[in-house]
């Protein structure tokens, strides 16, 4: 709840945008995903929106993003001091 709270205070979807990467991170038990059609289609989010939110993301710490010309992005969610989040304990789906 720690994380998605950090991501409350920043502007736009970027909340929506931590909740579909927490989701997707937990289904697949790993905190590095890619920021696929299905993390836009679950949250009805616009490309625009993801890529705003990615930027947010960045900047505030929560994430560390890997861009690559005509591939999704792949996201790692980082915790306060910048490492890997542990997914430990965390429910196996959401």
């Amino acid at each position: 709840m720690a994380y998605l709270s950090r991501a409350a205070v920043l502007p736009g979807k970027s909340l929506a945008l931590a909740a579909a990467l927490v989701a997707a991170a937990t289904s697949g038990r790993s905190p590095t995903v890619s920021c696929g059609r299905w993390v836009r289609a679950q949250f009805a989010l616009s490309p625009d929106a993801v890529c705003d939110g990615l930027t947010r993301l960045e900047a505030a710490g929560l994430i560390r993003t890997s861009r690559r010309r005509g591939r999704h992005p792949v996201v790692t969610l980082r915790d306060k001091a910048g490492h890997d989040l542990v997914l430990e304990g965390w429910p196996a789906k959401v």
